[in-house]
């Protein structure tokens, strides 16, 4: 995907602008796992695209989200950096759990 000024990306509760600033879904996340992290990689999957999209970017703080025990993410210069058809567990080699820390 490529932006430009005026364009803005969303999904159900992902958006970032076109400077890469934005903030992820409601995200169970353990608080103190995320403020040791400095990056931000997005798997997104989405019903009516074959491929799910790969987006990093840098870590800009953490706030509570409006459900019990999620936050969401905030993230600076977000990217696009490619693309896989392999499913969630797989590419995070890990189960079905929606978030998955990479350590090293």
């Amino acid at each position: 995907m490529r932006l430009d000024k005026s364009c803005r990306f969303e999904g159900e509760h992902f958006v970032f602008d076109a400077l890469g600033n934005g903030s992820t879904g409601k995200w169970v996340v353990d608080p103190e796992n995320v403020e040791a992290i400095d990056k931000v990689i997005i798997y997104l999957r989405r019903n009516d695209e074959a491929l799910n999209r790969i987006f990093l970017g840098n870590y800009a703080g953490l706030r509570r989200a409006d459900l019990p025990k999620r936050y969401i993410i905030r993230f600076s210069k977000l990217q696009e950096v490619g693309t896989t058809d392999v499913n969630w567990p797989e590419f995070a080699n890990s189960s079905q759990n929606p978030v998955s820390y990479v350590m090293g």
